[in-house]
């Protein structure tokens, strides 16, 4: 894979590839390259030469890596630390090299913290976590041309207005690169970064952060835990943010998803917060999360839900797809919402999901405890923001017992 960019007349910097013949055996998957160039824009136009090579060769490879057999050749040569370690965490090799080239360093007297936003609740909780004064979210908006009605992307819209009114330095960088895959989306998760790479121009961040829970971060409400630093997605991806100083960070790696509810139904609720991506302004209300955030947004607020929301099953393919699986994606959560908060009337839909998630002897816990602050998931978090994150969380929460942890770390509902 050979990939080139410049900047255009309009200010947008603009990325071109050309595959070689060992990538077209690629092309016979069902994700495949579909088109071959992609844009990213910022107001005040985007300025080429003020973002390190290697930044750029990491937001090129975030694009078009899934689709390289085994070598990605760009038109700025990068650091020699920087080629040692993608050689190392993807086994393809990246050229040229600029043997002169220094890795990238920061303006210790500028330096702020980088968050990927979506508007959704976990990442509008991350952003409340982060000092606000040393802060910039990064929102990735579509480019209106793409033919996506599913993704429509108003809320996260609204929710980057409000935040600006009240002082947040929110940024919006406008692109078309999901369309170089088929089908449309995001080539890899950590495309969530490609906006920060792209503003690296002005910002001198030192951290890549984003809304990631603990259920996600050691899968508690999956199989069974698994520590995210164990898995090929941490090993392919978190060294090469080590070597362009900008290490990935979870604010809410210590957090549930119930607790980043509490806060945002608690401390953030004219955020105009909004996980649901298909609806437009308000949610779709037939989706999984609509489900999942709104039986537990009624848990946290001590609301019941009537008896008919749960038909949402019934009514949704999706959803029913998704209860149906055993166990529950985020299990933890399901159990906190169901517990002790019974609907409106009589549900055979919430009785049977009380019987299904009873037989792994999860009911006879008091899962309060998901309120509380997971400590080992510091590990995840910039250094630099540890003090602040837990000043804050510790008004609101207190830590986990020893014994909570241990029944986080023992998860398993195989």
């Amino acid at each position: 894979m050979k990939v080139v960019s410049f900047v255009d007349s309009f200010g947008c910097l603009v990325f071109n590839s050309t595959l070689d013949k060992n990538d077209r055996r690629l092309l016979r998957k069902q994700t495949y390259l579909q088109k071959t160039d992609c844009y990213f824009s910022a107001e005040g136009g985007i300025n080429r030469s003020r973002i390190h090579p290697d930044v750029e060769a990491t937001l090129a490879y975030m694009i078009y890596g899934i689709f390289t057999a085994d070598t990605f050749i760009v038109d700025r040569g990068v650091s020699q630390h920087f080629a040692d370690t993608f050689n190392a965490c993807t086994n393809k090799t990246i050229s040229p090299v600029n043997p002169e080239l220094a890795p990238r360093s920061v303006n210790t007297q500028h330096q702020v913290h980088g968050l990927a936003f979506s508007g959704g609740v976990d990442s509008c909780a991350a952003l409340w976590m982060l000092p606000k004064d040393e802060s910039v979210a990064v929102f990735i908006k579509r480019d209106p041309t793409i033919p996506d009605k599913k993704h429509k992307g108003k809320a996260a819209q609204r929710s980057c207005e409000v935040l600006s009114s009240k002082g947040y330095k929110i940024e919006q960088v406008i692109s078309d690169f999901e369309t170089v895959r088929y089908k449309i989306g995001f080539p890899v998760d950590w495309s969530i970064y490609t906006g920060m790479l792209v503003l690296t121009d002005r910002y001198d961040f030192i951290s890549s952060n984003c809304g990631m829970v603990f259920e996600s971060a050691f899968r508690i409400g999956h199989s069974f835990f698994s520590d995210l630093e164990t898995r090929k997605v941490f090993f392919e991806w978190c060294p090469l943010f080590e070597a362009i100083g900008m290490p990935v960070s979870f604010p809410t790696s210590i957090t549930s998803e119930v607790l980043t509810s509490k806060i945002v139904v608690d401390h953030c609720a004219d955020w105009k917060s909004q996980s649901c991506v298909l609806g437009g302004e308000k949610p779709c209300g037939k989706c999984v999360k609509c489900f999942r955030k709104t039986i537990l947004d009624a848990k946290i607020s001590g609301n019941r839900i009537p008896a008919e929301y749960y038909n949402v099953v019934n009514r949704s393919s999706v959803v029913n797809q998704f209860v149906s699986k055993d166990p529950i994606k985020h299990e933890n959560v399901f159990a906190y919402s169901l517990l002790d908060n019974p609907p409106l009337g009589e549900s055979a839909i919430y009785s049977s999901l009380l019987e299904k998630i009873a037989p792994r002897q999860l009911l006879s816990r008091d899962y309060g405890f998901l309120e509380r602050i997971y400590t080992p998931g510091l590990k995840y978090i910039h250094p630099q923001l540890h003090e602040h994150i837990l000043n804050k969380l510790h008004l609101i929460a207190e830590d986990m017992t020893q014994d909570d942890i241990a029944f986080l770390e023992n998860w398993d509902v195989r």
